[in-house]
C-alpha cells in the first residue's frame, strides 16, 4: 500500500516557497499562515527568526526538518489543519516560546530535543489513533510537570521518555488511585 497522505497524493516535495520566505531582519512581528501545497519545512527555515509569533501550517504538510524553528521567539504552532503532520526532525521547535502543543493525530514520529529548552511550555497533548515514536531529550527544560494536567498518548508509546514529573498515560488507561 502507497503510504502517502491521501492530500498529498500527487504533489511534488515542496517546501516553503523562497518568495514567501520570512525576512528575519524585519522590525515587525509576524503571523505565519504556510500556503497549501507546502508538504515540509525545510531544515533550519526560520532558525533564529525573532519576529515570528505564530505559525498555521495546511493540511498538505507532512514533516517539519531539523532546526526549522529552533531559536525563534514563536510562541503559538496551530496544527489544526495539519492533518497529514507526520514528522517533526530533530531541534525543530528548541528554544521557541512555545507555551502549549496539541500534536494532531497523524504525528508518527518527534525527532529528539523537537521542544527541549521551551521554557515556558505547560501544555501538551497528543492524538490517540496511532503510536508516535518520541526521540530523546524532547520535552527537556520545559515547564511541563510543574502545572501541567496529566497527559494521555497512543498504547505502545515509550512513557518513560517524558519528563520525570509529568503524568503521562496511555489512551484508555486510568491514573493509578491513590
Amino acid at each position: 500500500a502507497d503510504p502517502t497522505p491521501v492530500a498529498t497524493k500527487g504533489l511534488a516535495p515542496t517546501p516553503v516557497p523562497s518568495s514567501f520566505a520570512f525576512k528575519c531582519v524585519s522590525s515587525f512581528s509576524a503571523a505565519l499562515v504556510i500556503p497549501f501545497g507546502v508538504t515540509y519545512v525545510p531544515d533550519s527555515a526560520y532558525m533564529d527568526c525573532r519576529h515570528i509569533t505564530s505559525i498555521e501550517f495546511p493540511s498538505t504538510l507532512v514533516r517539519i526538518e531539523a532546526n526549522a524553528f529552533k531559536g525563534s521567539t514563536l510562541n503559538t504552532v496551530d496544527f489544526s489543519m495539519a492533518t497529514n503532520l507526520t514528522t517533526i526532525g530533530d531541534e525543530a521547535f528548541f528554544d521557541t516560546s512555545l507555551t502549549s502543543v496539541d500534536f494532531p493525530d497523524s504525528l508518527a514520529t518527534v525527532g529528539h530535543s523537537a521542544f527541549s529548552d521551551c521554557g515556558s511550555l505547560d501544555s501538551i497533548s497528543f492524538g490517540h489513533t496511532v503510536s508516535v515514536s518520541i526521540g530523546n531529550d524532547v520535552f527537556r527544560n520545559t515547564a511541563l510537570g510543574s502545572s501541567s494536567p496529566d497527559v494521555y498518548v497512543a498504547a505502545g508509546t515509550d512513557l518513560s521518555l517524558f519528563p520525570d514529573g509529568l503524568d503521562v498515560y496511555h489512551w484508555g488507561s486510568w491514573p493509578p488511585c491513590g
